[in-house]
């Protein structure tokens, strides 16, 4: 019973503070900047692994499943 009261008041907690970021227009520019972040950091993911896919095909070899224009796709877009 101790444990539900003391979530209830956490989550309490952070529902007062989201409204308080909520009326300042605070919490739009704090999610808007966590989305950048994280699409950002995505975005840097992808084309490192489309570069390391690209030259493992340059200097591995064609894959089995590949077709030469596989190849100039991947490698074009990157």
């Amino acid at each position: 019973m101790y444990k539900v009261a003391a979530l209830l008041r956490d989550e309490s907690e952070t529902v007062d503070l989201q409204i308080r970021l909520v009326s300042q227009h605070l919490l739009t520019k704090i999610k808007r900047k966590t989305f950048v972040e994280i699409h950002g950091r995505l975005h840097q993911a992808r084309t490192i692994m489309k570069r390391k896919n690209c030259r493992q095909q340059t200097y591995g070899g064609p894959s089995v499943t590949s077709t030469p224009w596989d190849h100039q796709l991947r490698c074009t877009y990157v």
